[in-house]
Parts: C-alpha cells; sequence; structure tokens
C-alpha cells in the first residue's frame, strides 16, 4: 500500500506541478496577447498620424502648385487625389482662362478707319474739294 500511495501522491505532485506550469503558461499567453494588442493600437495611432501628415503635405504641394500656375482663386474648388491628377486639373484651367482671354481680347472691327476730307471727296466726285486738301497739306 506503501508503494500505491507514494505513487498517488507522485501523481497529484506531478499534476500540480502541470497545473502551475499550464497557469504560468496561460498568465505568460495573456501577457504577450495584451502586449500585441497595445503594440497593435500604437501602430495603428501612428499609421493614423502618419496619413494625416501626409494629407498635410499633400495639401500644401497643392497650394504651392496652384500658386505657381497662378491659380490660387481656384484653391477652395479644386479637390484632387494625386500629383497626376493636380496637373491635369492645373491644365485645364489654364486651357479654359487661356481660351478666355483670346475671346475676351480686342477684335478691330474694320469700321473704325478714319476718313480724312480727301477721300471724302473722293467719294463724292468732288475734284475741287480733293485738290483743296492736298493743297492745304502744303501750306500748313
Amino acid at each position: 500500500m506503501e508503494g500505491q500511495n507514494e505513487q498517488v501522491e507522485g501523481q497529484e505532485q506531478q499534476e500540480q506541478q502541470n497545473d502551475s506550469v499550464e497557469e504560468s503558461q496561460g498568465n505568460e499567453n495573456e501577457e504577450v496577447v495584451s502586449k500585441v494588442g497595445e503594440e497593435e493600437k500604437s501602430l495603428q495611432d501612428a499609421q493614423k498620424a502618419l496619413e494625416e501628415r501626409e494629407a498635410v503635405v499633400f495639401n500644401k504641394e497643392v497650394e504651392i502648385a496652384l500658386k505657381e500656375a497662378g491659380l490660387s482663386d481656384f484653391a477652395e474648388i479644386i479637390n484632387v487625389k494625386d500629383a497626376e491628377e493636380l496637373k491635369a486639373t492645373i491644365g485645364k484651367i489654364n486651357k479654359i482662362i487661356n481660351a478666355r482671354k483670346i475671346n475676351q481680347s480686342f477684335k478691330p472691327d474694320g469700321n473704325n478707319k478714319q476718313v480724312d476730307k480727301y477721300a471724302q471727296a473722293e467719294k463724292q466726285g468732288d475734284v475741287v474739294g480733293m485738290i483743296g486738301h492736298k493743297l492745304s497739306g502744303l501750306f500748313k
């Protein structure tokens, strides 16, 4: 019986050791999981901060590009997502502005010619008026 008692006590001790090892491993696993969760949260926060900084930098790039192109008045209405789209938008706006400049520029009529007295006399067939105009130019 003593042998059996010793064997039972050995098994109980072994079970207690196994339980304590399992508890310590469980605690370690929980600690690792909590550390990983904290690190993941800090990485997510860092990634959000980085994305916000990238957005601020890109907005500054857009403002600078618009100022260089002379289109800073359009900064509020331009909403682009990348540099290629920004270049295309600036090109389109410049094209529209140039077309408007051409349309609004001076266009001579053709009716604005000054008619002198000689031309008027010539149209009317007034030879005396034509000669008078030519002679008046000589005596000024």
